[in-house]
């Protein structure tokens, strides 16, 4: 996945005391051992305010945001999921070797149920596995979970590939035309800087950015990371801030900033910013994706997690588009019946 016990670390320390009730996160962890001290099974959790919509159609998402100018808090509960809301990935390690892996995540399953219902959430989820996995299907149909399909997860594999020109090289025909079209022409635009420390002027202009997409954005539909993030980010060794800046009128300008978590092997673009005043002309995302691409290169990283949504821009630089589902327990379905009746079957 795209965290690691620095990243945890860091997220406990910004998701805690803060004024708005949706910024305090509490973190749950387990750890199941056999009689030989060995791990079967490991996890984390994290628990919040959430946007009951947070899963449904971007189309839906922007009816209830209309209605949420005025009650900020309409159609949220509080929620236990698996990993957290700035994660993604394999956050559940089990031993499927070991002869008791599956009692072991039943175990954790009826762990989760009582640590619900304990904690009094609305809603359980259990996420990020790969749809074609079979393994934990009927341990969590027993419990009556339902199945939901989650958006797919974008994944670059460069753990063969030494050069930009060696990624180029692999793509298919279409794409190394679009890349030509969508990239190349406008490289020259670009400025392209990394940084691992932001002044306070910088991080408020990142943050707009930010905020910035996240207006854009609903495919994944939460409230927006407080600016507390940008600030603790910027104390970590263990990230960097990649800047794309055009030139206009002899004045570089900001068109795009992303906040990357180093891990191991794996480069892990978590959040950006783009000003769309500069995105459509410049074609400001694909040549992020790029150039995200071409650092983990040079940084010799063997994965890119380039997360959730825009599926066609990722895949046109050589992404594999992973299907994920979750799993879900609910113990009381009346804002998911609002949400279908009143915003989808309209």
């Amino acid at each position: 996945g795209n965290f690691d016990w620095d990243a945890l670390l860091l997220m406990e320390k910004v998701f805690k005391n803060n004024t708005l009730e949706e910024n305090n996160w509490d973190f749950h962890y387990i750890i199941i051992r056999d009689e030989e001290n060995e791990i079967i099974l490991t996890a984390f959790f994290t628990s919040g305010l959430f946007k009951d919509d947070m899963l449904s159609p971007a189309s839906v998402s922007q009816q209830i945001e209309k209605l949420r100018q005025t009650n900020p808090y309409y159609l949220c509960s509080k929620t236990l999921t698996m990993g957290s809301l700035l994660t993604e990935g394999e956050h559940l390690y089990i031993n499927r070797k070991h002869h008791r892996a599956k009692e072991t995540l039943k175990i954790m399953i009826d762990w989760a149920l009582k640590k619900q219902e304990s904690i009094n959430a609305n809603v359980l989820i259990v996420r990020d596995f790969n749809k074609e996995d079979d393994f934990f299907n009927d341990a969590f149909h027993e419990e009556s979970f339902f199945k939901l399909e989650l958006p797919n997860s974008n994944v670059l594999d460069i753990s063969t590939i030494n050069t930009i020109e060696g990624l180029i090289s692999k793509l298919s025909t279409k794409n190394k035309k679009n890349y030509k079209q969508e990239v190349l022409k406008y490289m020259s635009k670009f400025t392209v800087d990394i940084k691992t420390n932001l002044n306070k002027n910088e991080i408020d202009e990142a943050y707009n950015l930010y905020m910035n997409v996240y207006a854009q954005n609903q495919a994944l539909n939460i409230f927006p990371y407080p600016i507390s993030l940008l600030n603790e980010i910027n104390r970590s060794p263990f990230w960097e801030i990649m800047t794309l800046s055009v030139n206009l009128d002899d004045k570089l300008q900001i068109a795009a900033m992303c906040f990357v978590h180093i891990s191991g092997n794996a480069y892990n673009p978590i959040f950006l910013g783009i000003d769309y005043n500069l995105a459509s002309e410049y074609k400001v995302y694909k040549q992020l994706i790029f150039q995200l691409a071409s650092r983990a290169i040079n940084l010799k990283k063997q994965i890119v997690h380039l997360g959730l949504s825009a599926d066609t821009d990722k895949k046109k630089i050589g992404a594999k588009q992973l299907e994920k589902i979750a799993y879900l327990s609910v113990k009381d379905n009346y804002n998911f019946e609002v949400i279908s009746n009143t915003f989808i079957n309209q």
